[in-house]
């Protein structure tokens, strides 16, 4: 894989495949990997999908390792399905749209919906069935207890224990079980130490260019023209009253990405 990410570069480099291009930077996204999984990003045209075919091909001849265009997806975003699918038809992948999933995660899906964690929540019920649960440890159910905090929302029971209580810590006389919302808050608020310590980080480096901090003393700018989950992440700082302070000079702020349209996606499975 470190020989296709060579090739994929190369071909970047020499004008074969056009990657994606983020404002405010020199930044081109071409590929993502994770173990065996490609993800190959680029501008939506007949000559980039031609070209990665043709790169993929001769890196199964100089390797041994196929690409199972069977198994494989296309999408195009900002393409209708009808295009992406004549498109496509050459590589023998099924084509498809957002949102979808990706590595078990959505994509593409708007978060702040219900209905869009309704695949998550469904895979947790199938984890945590009745057998499990009987046989777990008093540790294991308190965690349990941590993370599903009732059995049925649809009916109301007599609350034993205060809220309160629930969630203090035990060096306090509560029974340390947390509050859901004050680790959402902590989890969101590392992204933005994140952004300053990862500096040098693929991922922190797009999230700069895409809402313009280069040169900015803090990581509070927004770019509202932009949509996705780093507004989320900044509004933290309302929820802190202002008031986390990271280093001397580094606030929690206001602040995803949307790559330019049209777009080729290609995840690629081998074997």
């Amino acid at each position: 894989m470190e020989g296709l990410n060579v090739a994929m570069k190369t071909a970047v480099e020499k004008g074969v495949f056009d990657g994606v291009k983020f404002p405010n930077s020199n930044i081109c996204l071409s590929h993502l990997f994770y173990a065996d999984d490609a993800l190959f990003i680029g501008e939506w045209s007949r000559r980039n999908i031609a070209n990665v075919s043709r790169i993929l091909k001769c890196f199964y001849v100089s390797s041994g390792l196929k690409a199972s265009f069977s198994k494989s997806r296309v999408f195009g975003i900002g393409v209708s399905l009808s295009e992406v699918s004549n498109w496509s038809a050459p590589l023998g992948c099924e084509p498809s749209s957002l949102p979808f999933t990706y590595l078990g995660i959505p994509v593409g899906e708007n978060m702040n919906r219900k209905n869009a964690w309704r695949p998550i929540v469904e895979k947790f019920h199938s984890k945590l069935s009745l057998w499990k649960a009987k046989t777990l440890s008093f540790g294991g159910r308190l965690t349990l207890e941590k993370a599903v905090l009732g059995s049925n929302l649809e009916m109301k029971s007599i609350s034993w224990v205060a809220w309160e209580t629930l969630i203090a810590p035990k060096k306090v006389g509560g029974t340390g079980l947390g509050s859901i919302r004050s680790l959402s808050i902590s989890l969101l608020a590392k992204w933005m130490w994140r952004l300053k310590n990862e500096y040098s980080a693929l991922w922190a480096k797009v999230i700069r260019c895409i809402h313009d901090l280069d040169g900015r003393h803090r990581a509070s700018f927004v770019n509202r023209s932009r949509s996705g989950v780093w507004k989320n992440i900044v509004k933290v700082r309302i929820a802190l009253k202002n008031s986390i302070l990271i280093s001397k000079k580094f606030y929690i702020g206001n602040q995803m990405m949307i790559v330019g349209l049209p777009t080729l996606w290609l995840i690629t499975i081998f074997r």
